[in-house]
């Protein structure tokens, strides 16, 4: 009987430990995430933008930057974080929105796929508490990861907006961009034909003006930094 009393109190003192760690692990993680800046009726925290910075990183899609940085860091993740916000944001007030869920699984489905292991996979979902609905890791826990959906389901937002607001424009400003800096693009692709320096011209000219949105839309938002960690 009383070895039936020492193993329940040290099963209960292991319980009380183990859930007393885990309290403080959530406690770590509230205290450690820092509110960065507000844009409109949205926030972005530290935690976010460590979140973000792990997601571009693999799929190296940018909308704030002509090419991905050399170096990821916190203010051009910040940068571009905002920029997806406030893309996001018009996209909604337009009325844009409409995406298939299926669209959105997919992107996850290949996005999984660049880790070609599902361990590897778990354990970056685990490092990050991030949510893939298909692969649950954090137990009861994951109901306040990150979930990766949202992510692809915004960006399929912005670039549905994107294709109406930028494509169209593209289409009437190609001939007259692709006269001014032919010369130019020969010389950096003198192996490309025409049909090549055209596709390269409209990649140029489309960039071009997604910067000019992403500036204009910085230029009016409603954005107030929080920390002297990140910068307009």
């Amino acid at each position: 009987m009383r070895v039936r009393k020492f193993f329940l109190l040290v099963l209960w003192a292991l319980l009380c430990a183990s859930t007393a760690a885990a309290a403080a692990e959530a406690s770590k993680r509230v205290v450690t995430d820092v509110l960065l800046a507000t844009v409109g009726n949205e926030t972005i925290s530290a935690e976010q933008l460590q979140i973000e910075a792990q997601i571009i990183a693999r799929t190296g899609v940018w909308f704030a930057f002509e090419k991905p940085p050399a170096a990821i860091t916190e203010q051009n993740v910040f940068e571009e974080t905002m920029s997806r916000v406030l893309l996001y944001q018009t996209a909604r007030k337009m009325g844009f929105g409409d995406v298939a869920a299926t669209d959105v699984d997919d992107a996850v489905t290949a996005f999984r796929e660049t880790f070609g292991d599902d361990n590897a996979y778990r354990a970056w979902l685990t490092k990050y508490q991030i949510a893939d609905d298909a692969m649950p890791v954090g137990g009861a826990e994951q109901a306040e990861y990150y979930p990766l959906k949202r992510h692809f389901l915004r960006q399929m937002v912005i670039d549905q907006y994107l294709d109406k607001k930028i494509t169209m424009q593209v289409k009437l400003g190609l001939d007259e961009y692709l006269t001014q800096n032919r010369a130019r693009l020969q010389r950096e692709h003198p192996q490309a034909d025409n049909d090549e320096l055209g596709r390269v011209a409209h990649r140029e000219l489309f960039v071009q003006q997604l910067r000019e949105l992403v500036a204009d839309l910085r230029k009016h938002a409603k954005v107030v930094i929080l920390s002297d960690r990140v910068k307009m």
